[in-house]
Parts: C-alpha cells; sequence; structure tokens
C-alpha cells in the first residue's frame, strides 16, 4: 500500500499560481495534423532488438505498433522541427489526441524529453495512459503518480494534456484527460510538483531531484509492458499541439544543485564547489567560471 501525504501550504500555493498562470495567453499551435499521411520532421527511436517497431503516420493519424518481445520495451518518435523551453514564469502545455489504445498493456505517452537527454532514457516528464492505468512520470521507474482507477479512464477518442509551469525553480505538472465525445469534458486531472529538493514520489526515488528546466522536445510514445500478454501492442494519435509563450531573448542560465550549500560554516580548505548550470542554448565549459577569493577559476584552471 502506498503511503499518503498531505499536501502542504507551499505545493498548494504552487499548484494555484500554475492554475492561474495556464490562463496567460500563449502561442498555441499544430505541430502535426498528420493530414498529409508524410512523416515530417520525426525522429523514430527503437531498440536494436530486431524489427519490433513500426511508426507510420497513415490515414491521417499516428500510428505504434510493436510486436511482443518478451519483456517490457518501447518505442518513440520525436518532433524535431523546434523546442520548448521550461524557465522561469512560463508555462508549455502539449496535447494530443489518443485516438485508440489496444488493451491494458499498450501504453501511449506524452512527454516532454530535455534536448540535453536521450529519449531512451526516458528522462524527462512523461503522461501515460492505456486502458486501466495512469501514470507522470520523471524518468523510468520514477513516478510522481502510478494509479489504476477503480473505474477506468476513457481510453479512445480522447485528449491528453501535459502542462508544465515553472515557478521558483519548480516545475509543476498537471495531467489532464478530456473527453472529445463530450465537448472536451475533463474526464481525469491530477497535479505533482517537481521541486529542487528531492521529492517523496508515489513509486521511485526522485534522483537526480533537480526538475528538468531549459529546452527539450514533444515527443509520442508506445510503451509495451509486458511484453507476452498481447499479440499486438498499439496506440494511434492524431492532432499533436502545443502552447507556449515566446521565450525572452538571451535569457539567463539556471544554476542549480550548489554544493556546499549557502549556510556551510567552517568547511576544511580541501573542501569542492559544484553546480549544474542549463541554457537554453548551448552553454560551452569555457563560457562558466567561478571566482572564489578574488582568483577567477575557468575550465583552463582547476573548473571541470
Amino acid at each position: 500500500m502506498r503511503a499518503k501525504h498531505a499536501p502542504k501550504l507551499w505545493l498548494l500555493l504552487l499548484m494555484i499560481y500554475a492554475l492561474r498562470l495556464g490562463t496567460c495567453n500563449c502561442s498555441a499551435h499544430v505541430l502535426d495534423d498528420f493530414n498529409d499521411n508524410l512523416k515530417t520532421a520525426w525522429q523514430d527511436f527503437s531498440f536494436p532488438v530486431g524489427p519490433y517497431a513500426n511508426i507510420a503516420e497513415q490515414n491521417g493519424q499516428f500510428k505504434f505498433t510493436l510486436q511482443p518481445v518478451g519483456q517490457p520495451i518501447f518505442s518513440a518518435s520525436t518532433k524535431t522541427s523546434e523546442t520548448f523551453t521550461l524557465q522561469e514564469g512560463r508555462t508549455v502545455e502539449f496535447r494530443v489526441d489518443l485516438i485508440t489504445g489496444l488493451g491494458a498493456d499498450s501504453f501511449a505517452i506524452l512527454a516532454f524529453i530535455p534536448t540535453s537527454s536521450s529519449v531512451s532514457s526516458l528522462a524527462g516528464y512523461g503522461f501515460s495512459k492505456s486502458t486501466t492505468d495512469i501514470l507522470i512520470s520523471k524518468g523510468i521507474g520514477k513516478y510522481f503518480y502510478n494509479e489504476n482507477p477503480v473505474t477506468p479512464v476513457k481510453n479512445d477518442n480522447v485528449t491528453m494534456v501535459l502542462s508544465m509551469t515553472v515557478k521558483n525553480g519548480s516545475v509543476i505538472l498537471n495531467a489532464k484527460v478530456l473527453d472529445k465525445d463530450n465537448n472536451d469534458a475533463v474526464i481525469f486531472e491530477q497535479t505533482a510538483v517537481d521541486s529542487p529538493a528531492a521529492d517523496v514520489l508515489s513509486d521511485g526515488t526522485d534522483s537526480p531531484a533537480a526538475p528538468y528546466l531549459g529546452s527539450g522536445n514533444f515527443v509520442l510514445m508506445c510503451y509495451e509492458d509486458s511484453g507476452t500478454s498481447q499479440t499486438s501492442y498499439e496506440v494511434t494519435f492524431d492532432n499533436a499541439e502545443v502552447s507556449a509563450p515566446p521565450v525572452v531573448g538571451n535569457t539567463s542560465p539556471v544554476i542549480a544543485d550548489v554544493l556546499p550549500i549557502a549556510s556551510g560554516n567552517f568547511l576544511p580548505a580541501s573542501t569542492q564547489i559544484s553546480f549544474k548550470v542549463t541554457d537554453d542554448k548551448p552553454l560551452p565549459a569555457a563560457n562558466v567560471a567561478v571566482t572564489l577569493n578574488g582568483t577567477r577559476y575557468a575550465s583552463t584552471n582547476g573548473l571541470r
């Protein structure tokens, strides 16, 4: 049985902020309606275990068909025509229509994968559902939400929505399922917060703890759970869309995971300084420097 934790005040405030920010004027556009039946600016990924996956744009839709391989496995396709940036004060919303999913072990996944990560690692924010289960994830085995609702959430002709809002260094995730047969009524909604600290997850360990900030891609996936339970694992998508405000030009890099902490005192002279820097644009190591006791350190004299 999973432990349930009472929400803290800061979590509630972040959620309220996200809902308010979600009403901002964002630039919404269709990434691909798949009507031309030509796969344009999609980069497919499959593991090298034989031709088990077929990802096809056909009949005005985007269909994944995976053959059973005797173990859990997935295949993905990344939209490469543009990237989207998670940065302070912005909301990025991904959405896609799930036309159909075949069986309890065929998971449709809508994801934000940072440009610094490989899609094979699943390191990013994902919203997944099958006929029985729903998950909000940060990576393989890292779930903010992992449930099979007593009353299964409709899995055909629905819209999957994943909104990501950055506030005070945290990423507020809001996942929704809309019923296209009922005027886009919300039939599922769940919010989670990925803070700079290690968060308590529904399943797994939040390590590394830092949220995914900076640029990333719109990614669609099909995950076959088990790999032995069905003769085929299939999901069919349509109408990939994104809403995001324009990125402010030349925004500052994000510095996180700074050690030692600001309140650290009486540390030995051998103590090392470490930190992470992320940006929405390439950031060469030669452009990063630290000044310590009047001495400037860069990649040429001790910073690595």
